[in-house]
């Protein structure tokens, strides 16, 4: 399926999702934080994992919880916002 025009769609891997980590990226134009998704590769060991999406550092809600109990590898979870961005903001 293609995407809107003047949509676009960043990725990036997390490599243990278990383990503190970030990953920043940069708006290339102004417009509309819409949604943040994640798929695991694998089964959580320990207890749930918080994902926290931040812009220009102030942290944004809702966070994503990807639970522990039942995960498995493909396990999809996500949160929608609707958050204006500008060119350059960091999204982390």
């Amino acid at each position: 399926m293609t995407m809107p025009l003047g949509w676009y769609c960043l990725s990036e891997q997390i490599t243990d999702i278990g383990t503190a980590d970030s990953k920043e990226f940069v708006v290339p134009s102004d417009g509309w934080l819409r949604k943040v998704e994640t798929v695991i590769a694998g089964a959580i060991t320990g207890a749930d994992d918080v994902v926290t999406v931040s812009r220009n550092g102030s942290a944004l809600a809702p966070t994503i919880t990807i639970a522990n109990s039942g995960s498995a590898a493909g396990d999809y979870d996500f949160a929608e916002f609707y958050v204006a961005v500008r060119k350059g903001d960091r999204i982390t």
